[in-house]
């Protein structure tokens, strides 16, 4: 692939080099991967450009994939409006990582979507695969009892 020979802003919501390709948001949390949100040049492969400037953001079991994402897309908005002009002024220097990192395809997220009716889980365990998929206007974690499929959704409410 030929890239324009000016440099392209891509603003990631990932702290990379974790968590490259689709859904970082899903594998922070199923491999609890450090997550944020990252500003780099745009390059060749995929999302290893050099990185301008990150902010790794916190989160915990009770986040969803949902509140990860929003929460990293505000900070790339953020981040974006305080640096861009320093970036394309070159003021900003850009570096490469020397960590590997994690790269994922879409297609994994399937198998963490399918739960077991009869597969014992560890409480945290269950959390953690339901509210990795926990996103409006997605398939959610799921599981088949006597031919039906069952969909679900967690709530948790912190008691005073």
């Amino acid at each position: 692939m030929k890239l324009s020979k000016k440099n392209t802003i891509n603003l990631h919501p990932s702290f990379l080099p974790y968590g490259r390709g689709k859904y970082s948001n899903v594998w922070a949390i199923i491999n609890k991967e450090p997550f944020g949100a990252t500003i780099c040049s745009l390059s060749s492969g995929i999302d290893n450009g050099r990185v301008y400037i990150q902010k790794k953001l916190n989160y915990d079991l009770f986040d969803t994939a949902e509140d990860l994402y929003i929460r990293s897309v505000k900070e790339l908005i953020s981040l974006f409006k305080r640096n861009y002009k320093k970036i394309l002024a070159g003021s900003i220097s850009s570096k490469k990582s020397i960590i590997k990192g994690s790269y994922y395809s879409s297609s994994r997220i399937k198998n963490i979507r399918k739960l077991q009716i009869n597969k014992r889980y560890r409480l945290s365990e269950l959390i953690k695969r339901i509210n990795a998929v926990t996103y409006s206007g997605y398939p959610k974690a799921y599981f088949i009892k006597n031919k039906k499929k069952y969909s679900l959704e967690i709530k948790i409410l912190k008691q005073n």
